[in-house]
């Protein structure tokens, strides 16, 4: 077993194995909300008001989306921690098999949707027409690649669920630079606008998500599956259906009153929407 990427925590000082857990994962989520500020940075500086706007009015909905891959990802972490906790081995491998199915599955639902009815929602949010062409562009791009979202998210709970933490931070401390960098390339060369912000965002997220499993694979015994671990457990999925459901519809109603919170201000206009977008992010940042 490779020691530097699973880390048994029911052994050893409680205290030490906590924080250098949990350290890990406070620098991930202050990485996670600049990762989110450097789409309304650049849009803002070098598009226009009207586009930070509409960045903004998309930003709860993403969230909103995500929510369930979230959840779904936070119960496979906890069941396969449990087993790990348990010393049940195989069994945590069946658990990470039928974790693609879950993910995947769910996560293409998600995006499917939120393509699909991209325009019909912002018009139900009072997206104003200033800012309704671009909030569409940019919510069909990000939010339609909810599924890559929920890979990533799937394979950094899978690995905190082994006691590793490091490698999902590595991963998106290197996302967020591509991101940056395909940002300024796609909007200030190409002049892709909103749009060019939303593909770097999901091509950055994808190279994380990609370079996260590659490296867990190399890496990580757990992930060393064969095929009959990839038998459908129907236990498996509906454990992992009941632990992250109650997450999913925490972290849904908390996205629902933000939307709905955004669709109050989308009526002022789109200056003001521009407004609320610039401090959202600073706001998000401190929290």
């Amino acid at each position: 077993m490779n020691e530097r990427y699973v880390c048994d925590m029911t052994k050893g000082n409680e205290v030490g194995l906590l924080l250098r857990f949990a350290l890990p994962m406070l620098v991930g989520n202050i990485f996670q909300q600049l990762y989110n500020m450097v789409d309304s940075i650049i849009v803002g500086k070098f598009v226009g008001s009207n586009a930070l706007g509409a960045v903004g009015a998309v930003g709860n909905l993403n969230f909103l989306f995500f929510s369930l891959c979230l959840g779904l990802a936070s119960g496979i972490g906890i069941l396969i921690s449990q087993f790990f906790g348990a010393g049940k081995d195989d069994y945590v491998k069946k658990i990470i098999a039928n974790s693609v199915y879950i993910i995947t599955i769910s996560g293409a639902v998600m995006s499917i949707i939120s393509f699909v009815f991209a325009r019909p929602i912002l018009y139900l949010m009072n997206t104003p027409a200033e800012n309704m062409e671009d909030a569409v562009i940019y919510m069909q791009i990000v939010c339609g690649a909810t599924v890559i979202v929920a890979i990533y998210n799937g394979i950094s709970s899978i690995l905190r669920a082994l006691g590793d933490s490091k490698t999902p931070l590595i991963f998106l401390i290197v996302s967020s630079f591509i991101n940056v960098g395909l940002d300024l390339l796609f909007v200030l060369v190409f002049h892709w606008g909103v749009a060019g912000a939303a593909w770097a965002t999901v091509i950055a997220q994808l190279i994380s998500a990609i370079g996260s499993i590659l490296f867990a694979l190399s890496r990580n015994p757990y992930l060393r599956l064969e095929k009959r671990h990839f038998t459908v457990d129907n236990d498996i999925i509906k454990k992992s259906f009941q632990i992250g459901l109650p997450v999913a519809g925490q972290n849904a109603m908390i996205a629902f009153s933000c939307v709905a919170l955004q669709s109050v201000v989308n009526n002022y206009g789109a200056t003001v929407m521009a407004a609320y977008t610039a401090t959202s992010r600073v706001e998000q940042l401190v929290q």
